[in-house]
């Protein structure tokens, strides 16, 4: 998973990162209200997704150590502890969280796009059409990674049994 990084690096990637977006976010948000007087479509998925992006950071912090425990058991680096049932299971909890909170996070930003173009360009009842259609097939192809996530394992009950899936390809 991290290779060869060290963690402190991957952690301070994480967080520089993640300000940044918060920092060009708030400037965004400024810069709206203070030319529009208000907010629009737009800045609210614009904030769904910064709200997604400060979740999918910190669930992907809190989850650093199970993450290299399991990397470390697969590869045989440590031995299989006599819990690893809960490893396993606690490693599922953090990548689920991890894997829905960055495709919210995604689609909120692709949902951020559209709703903004719709703003500039909705001069033409070809352009609206179009526009409805691209986000109803945007809204449902949604439900795709969505799907995968929560079905990784088979059937929703094998979610959490350690036998029924692969740790680490």
């Amino acid at each position: 998973m991290s290779g060869n990084i060290p963690i402190r690096n991957l952690t301070a990637a994480n967080w520089v990162l993640t300000g940044t977006a918060v920092l060009l976010s708030a400037g965004r948000f400024g810069i709206r209200y203070k030319t529009q007087r208000g907010f629009h479509a737009d800045d609210y998925t614009h904030l769904l997704a910064l709200l997604g992006l400060l979740a999918f950071s910190i669930t992907y912090q809190l989850g650093f150590p199970t993450f290299i425990d399991v990397v470390e058991i697969s590869d045989g680096t440590v031995p299989e502890p006599a819990d690893f049932d809960a490893v396993v299971k606690r490693y599922r909890q953090y990548q689920t969280a991890v894997s829905i909170t960055e495709w919210v996070t995604l689609w909120a930003v692709k949902f951020t796009f559209l709703l903004f173009y719709r703003l500039l360009f909705s001069v033409s009842k070809g352009f609206r059409t179009a526009w409805w259609l691209i986000f109803v097939f945007t809204a449902l192809a949604f439900w795709v990674p969505i799907t995968g996530v929560l079905t990784l394992c088979g059937p929703i009950g094998n979610f959490f049994n350690a036998g029924k899936f692969h740790l680490v390809d």
